[in-house]
């Protein structure tokens, strides 16, 4: 299908996931391979960055598993998993026979949640490959426009 570009569906960048099918791409077209396994970590990342881009603000309901089933290719199942776990974490609650809500707080808390982790991996990572690579404190300043 990767040389049938007419298959492919429309595709929107996301930082980190690389490309993932838009809602208002038509259901009968074919997923690019790429996203044959998007997993339950990928839509609980796609439900973070739209709260942190106000894709999906506070008290709004969120895509409903069937609707983010069909969008991210999955099984049901695969997408009450993750709406499980980002309630456990407080950043959805459920409504019964309504479906799930972002909960109130969730944007600090996946902000706190992505600065501790940028801190303490993307940062060392990424100062590991610039030493890796000979980039110097200036190169990257520059590069930053520090």
């Amino acid at each position: 299908c990767l040389d049938r570009p007419d298959l492919l569906r429309a595709h929107r960048p996301l930082p980190h996931l690389g490309y993932l099918p838009s809602p208002q791409d038509h259901p009968n077209q074919v997923i690019s391979m790429a996203f044959s396994n998007v997993g339950f970590a990928h839509i609980i990342d796609y439900i973070n960055e739209g709260v942190l881009t106000g894709r999906f603000t506070e008290g709004e309901r969120i895509p409903s598993v069937r609707d983010m089933a069909e969008l991210m290719q999955v099984a049901p199942n695969t997408v009450v998993h993750a709406y499980d776990k980002l309630a456990l974490r407080g950043l959805v609650y459920p409504m019964r026979g309504l479906g799930y809500y972002i909960s109130e707080g969730a944007v600090e808390t996946i902000r706190a949640e992505k600065r501790r982790v940028f801190h303490e991996e993307s940062i060392p990572r990424f100062r590991r490959d610039a030493e890796l690579l000979g980039i110097t404190s200036e190169e990257l300043r520059k590069a930053l426009d520090l």
